[in-house]
Parts: C-alpha cells; sequence; structure tokens
C-alpha cells in the first residue's frame, strides 16, 4: 500500500482526473477500481477500507414481530443512528420474520429488545442457524417491566448462553453544603 497526499492547488490536472469536488477527499486504488468517499473521521477511512477490501456486502438481518425497537425511528427508543452505522459500514438489512428459516446469505441477525414471546418454530428456525455457527446480536433490556422471554432463554441456554438477575438499591447520600 503506497499514501501519496494531493494538494488541491498544486495539482488541478489530477482533482479534475479524479473527479474530487470536496476537500477531504480519499482516492483509493485497488486492482482495477477506484474508490473514493470525503473522509470526516477514522471511521470514514475505515468504512472506504471495508468496502475496498470487501466489496460484496454482507447481510444483516433485523428481526421482526416482537415489538421490538424500531430502526427506522428517530426517537431516543429507535436505532436510526444504528441503522446508518450497519449501512455505512458495507453491510445490507434484510428483515427477518423467525417463522420462516434464516436465509443462506445471512451473515448475521440482530435482535434488539424483544417485548413478546416467540413462537417454538421461530425458536427452533433461530437454534438451527445458531448451531450452524451463525451469529447473534442480542440486546435485552433490564427486566424492570418484568418482561421475561422464557422460551428464549431457554433456547440460549441450551447453546450455553446464561443469564443472571442483579438487583440493586439505590442510595442518596446526604450532601453537606460547605460555606
Amino acid at each position: 500500500m503506497s499514501l501519496t497526499a494531493i494538494d488541491v492547488d498544486q495539482q488541478p490536472a489530477l482533482v479534475s482526473l479524479n473527479q474530487i469536488k470536496h476537500n477531504g477527499t480519499l482516492v483509493v486504488e485497488y486492482g482495477t477500481k477506484k474508490y473514493k468517499s470525503v473522509i470526516k473521521d477514522e471511521l470514514g477511512i475505515t468504512n472506504l477500507l471495508m468496502k475496498v477490501l470487501r466489496p460484496k456486502k454482507l447481510v444483516l438481518y433485523y428481526v421482526t414481530g416482537h415489538n421490538q425497537i424500531k430502526l427506522e425511528s428517530e426517537e431516543s427508543s429507535g436505532a436510526s443512528i444504528l441503522k446508518g452505522m450497519i449501512l455505512g459500514s458495507n453491510y445490507e438489512l434484510k428483515y427477518l420474520d423467525l417463522s420462516q428459516k434464516v436465509p443462506n446469505d445471512a451473515a448475521g441477525i440482530i435482535l434488539l429488545n424483544p417485548q413478546t414471546s416467540f413462537l417454538d418454530k421461530e425458536l427452533n428456525n433461530l437454534e438451527y442457524y445458531l448451531l450452524k455457527g451463525g451469529s447473534l446480536l442480542l440486546s435485552l433490556s433490564p427486566q424492570f417491566n418484568q418482561i421475561r422471554l422464557k422460551g428464549l432463554e431457554g433456547m440460549l441456554n441450551k447453546l450455553g448462553v446464561s443469564f443472571i438477575t442483579v438487583s440493586y438499591t439505590h442510595l442518596t447520600l446526604p450532601t453537606k453544603r460547605i460555606v
């Protein structure tokens, strides 16, 4: 790998050749292809390199049907920022109804804070996928609302994942006022 910094004022012909329109544009030549992106931070460089080195997008599936966090929602309880980061990291994002088998192109499954129980068929499809070496990103909220997904917990327990309940008390200590 070689890196060459170009001063856009000193080499306008190179700027024109690469059709650069903004300062901070990174052009990467790999094989016979050129990739370019305006880089604002380290994540931008990482994402561009991922596109270069892995031109085929991996597919992540987002489980639906259990009143989970909404990927499109821009509210504080939503996950639109996560969705943008996933798509910006050279992944394709598709929705998955677990009553159907997990597609063969699944690089991973995302399950964020489900609120309703799973049918046996859904758990069986998820377990089969995981036993074949599939990946799962699972996020569960604390049990403040007493929602327990026993079927999901039981299936994950069989795979060696265990959950513990931790209770705590929040203490507020009196503060002394220093005058």
